[in-house]
């Protein structure tokens, strides 16, 4: 049975699918290259593809809020804290287009490198396999290393637009791994407490 806090963490799923949309609708734009472009160029334009930009981020936002809200009702309260910048970040950038200090908030969504790791203490259960918790490390070094490269400047100008959108799908797509791997910990966790009252019965 799914609880409410693991519909909230599912509702993550729906942040890196919400981010592709402005990823897949860059390479149809005229006059703008997605390789040395960043998504948010696309903003400043006034056609479908400036909507997509701005929708992606808003529903983005909207599901890493409500992943946000599924880590408070399970006491992960540091996950839930920065994840939730993030979420209010990217809504920010969906509101705001590029050039408002108000695109994303005066930079909040940097908060984006903290889950991962944070993760890791608040949910020991869902973070056993090991393979998990080297993804949530990765994931958490990727981001921060994008986040250098592009607050010192070393972000290939040529390739800034890719690496942006390779950035975008690493951490975004975590929250979707980490919502899932939350929905397996509660089944093996149901299965256990099951197997156990069969055993008491069976006594």
């Amino acid at each position: 049975m799914t609880s409410l806090s693991e519909r909230f963490f599912l509702a993550g799923v729906l942040a890196p699918l919400a981010m592709l949309t402005p990823i897949f609708a860059s390479f149809f734009a005229s006059d703008y290259n997605w390789l040395s472009q960043h998504m948010s160029e696309l903003q400043l334009r006034k056609d479908g593809f400036s909507l997509a930009v701005h929708g992606g981020a808003f529903v983005a936002g909207l599901a890493l809020s409500s992943f946000a809200i599924g880590a408070f009702l399970r006491r992960g309260f540091f996950t839930a804290i920065t994840t939730l910048a993030f979420g209010i970040g990217m809504m920010a950038n969906g509101i705001f287009p590029m050039g408002s200090p108000l695109h994303g908030l005066y930079g909040i969504a940097i908060f984006l490198i903290l889950p991962p790791v944070i993760f890791v203490g608040e949910f020991q259960s869902a973070s056993k396999p090991i393979w998990f918790r080297n993804y949530c490390y990765a994931t958490a070094i990727a981001s921060l290393t994008f986040m250098w490269l592009l607050l010192v400047g070393l972000e290939p100008a040529a390739l800034r637009g890719l690496t942006q959108r390779m950035s975008t799908l690493v951490s975004f797509s975590w929250f979707a791994v980490a919502a899932l791997q939350i929905r397996t910990a509660n089944a093996e966790h149901e299965r256990e407490v099951t197997e156990a009252s069969y055993g008491k019965l069976s006594r």
